[in-house]
């Protein structure tokens, strides 16, 4: 039977594994879904998932299939990671102000032929 070696497993994983007083293998994803990894090697989430459908417009359905296909996943996990960010990613209170600020519409300069030299001169700095 062979070992696993979690300091080899952690150099080739994009998460960290970590090994419980069990023996299982652990990991988290950025979608906070723990994997636990039995020493039989079987997978099993602890988030609970359960089947729908939505009746989408044929556009959005082939959009989605397309983005999914750019991104190497499946419909059903995009769709899941597009969710989770706009129910659970919430903008800092920096971003907020600064999205007020935009939407408000004070201190904003208007983009002309006289300035745009220096928004390219700036952008060139970012």
């Amino acid at each position: 039977m062979n070992t696993l070696n979690l300091a080899r497993i952690n150099e080739q994983s994009p998460y960290e594994v970590w090994q419980t007083s069990e023996g299982d293998f652990n990991f988290q994803t950025d979608f906070n879904v723990l994997y636990k990894c039995n020493t039989n090697n079987n997978m099993a989430t602890t988030t609970k998932r359960s089947a729908t459908s939505f009746r989408l417009p044929v556009y959005l359905l082939e959009g989605l299939k397309a983005e999914a296909k750019r991104q190497h996943r499946s419909v059903n996990n995009l769709v899941e990671w597009f969710l989770h960010e706009s129910l659970y990613n919430e903008p800092n209170a920096e971003t907020l102000a600064a999205m007020a600020e935009c939407r408000s519409g004070v201190e904003l300069d208007e983009l002309t032929e006289e300035n745009i030299d220096n928004l390219e001169e700036y952008v060139k700095t970012l």
